[in-house]
């Protein structure tokens, strides 16, 4: 039991409480990084689960590429990609992992689906990632974020929906 203070004061034989995220964005809408690297930062530091939630995107398309620029410009949304994350993002996951194509002078990255990283980063009993979106709308002059977690179907309003 938790009192209004926060304090836990029991807690039942056999129950064990479990530490995650349910609210993170990556490179597939706003964040600052591949799905990999946040999925790989709270497994490190001990969660027990993750729910990458990008806005109105859920990671299902095996043929989403962003590009990489030569520095990451913070003003601009979403954030581009930097060649400092993702040479990082290739020296730790390797080249036989990263997928890449180069058209003219621009080198592009596909971002993995939810069902890849689920297959090669999910550790049952461990660690376990579960599907999510944040949907995001404007209501009149008021902009809505609602999360939605384990979803057995990707909602149809949410498919191609704006980022904002």
């Amino acid at each position: 039991m938790i009192t209004l203070t926060g304090q836990i004061t029991h807690v039942e034989e056999g129950l064990k409480w479990l530490r995650g995220q349910l609210h993170s964005h990556t490179y597939w809408s706003d964040g600052y990084g591949f799905p990999e690297q946040a999925i790989d930062a709270y497994k490190r530091r001990g969660h027990d689960f993750l729910s990458i939630t990008d806005h109105n995107r859920f990671a299902d398309d095996k043929d989403f590429w962003r590009g990489v620029v030569a520095r990451n410009e913070k003003e601009k949304w979403p954030a581009d990609i930097s060649q400092k994350i993702f040479n990082k993002y290739v020296q730790t996951f390797g080249k036989d992992w990263v997928e890449t194509k180069t058209e003219g002078n621009v080198t592009s990255v596909r971002l993995k689906t939810y069902a890849e990283l689920k297959e090669n980063f999910e550790d049952l009993g461990k660690f376990i990632l579960l599907p999510g979106v944040k949907s995001t709308q404007r209501i009149k002059k008021y902009d809505v974020h609602m999360n939605d977690i384990n979803l057995p179907v990707l909602l149809p309003c949410i498919k191609g929906a704006d980022l904002k």
